[in-house]
């Protein structure tokens, strides 16, 4: 196997050249999709491991982000648009919410253009006037 780090504009790509079947890349693989899938928050002052597919939506207040799961919630560092980038299936509906759109049961317009989503808890979220067009047009003008 070979690793090769390149650095440009204050970014880094790592290329690693190895058999299609080497152990190694397979365990190197394994590792990086778990630690993809999920991240630690903090509850009642204890460090949980939190499933990406186990997130509703998250909030962000003034100092942290919470994480919202069926059943509990979670509070982490990491900003919303860190969300965004990590999966596809989290998307933007507010300037302090993004919902995990594997989750969404039903969408309810307002009157004043505004959108709510209907979560599979029954939590509603407010979608704003500014993320409405985004949405329809990411969920192909449903």
């Amino acid at each position: 196997m070979k690793i090769s780090r390149l650095e440009k504009n204050n970014k880094v790509k790592i290329v690693i050249e190895a058999e299609k079947n080497e152990s190694a890349l397979n365990r190197l693989d394994h590792y990086l999709q778990r630690e993809q899938q999920s991240i630690l928050a903090k509850k009642s002052g204890k460090v949980f491991t939190v499933l990406f597919d186990d997130i509703y939506y998250l909030e962000a207040t003034d100092t942290s982000t919470m994480i919202w799961t069926e059943k509990d919630s979670y509070e982490t560092t990491l900003p919303l648009y860190y969300w965004i980038d990590v999966s596809p299936t989290f998307i933007r509906i507010h300037k302090s919410f993004v919902v995990n759109l594997h989750y969404v049961k039903a969408f309810q317009s307002t009157f004043n253009g505004r959108l709510i989503i209907i979560l599979q808890n029954d939590d509603r979220l407010i979608v704003s006037r500014t993320y409405v067009s985004s949405i329809k047009q990411r969920l192909g003008g449903r």
